[in-house]
């Protein structure tokens, strides 16, 4: 779970993850995202800030990939 300014973070979502670009992922970002507490979105300041932490970035882009490639795998498999 990521924490900004104390508060936790949820709902994540990414956009401009390429498999290509890895390990870097340079052009993927966190498109939007909710306070645990409220369930309301992140405003552009608070998405901005969490934009900049380049390891939280490359960290959930990996994450999508692998899941994109797990469902990929189940679905040739027949499960």
């Amino acid at each position: 779970m990521y924490k900004l300014n104390g508060r936790n973070v949820v709902s994540i979502q990414l956009a401009g993850v390429d498999s290509k670009d890895a390990p870097e992922f340079c052009d993927a970002y966190i498109e939007s995202a909710k306070w645990e507490n409220t369930g309301e979105n992140l405003n552009e300041e608070d998405l901005e800030l969490i934009n900049d932490d380049g390891d939280l970035i490359n960290e959930l882009a990996c994450e999508q990939l692998q899941c994109q490639a797990d469902s990929l795998n189940d679905l040739m498999n027949g499960r």
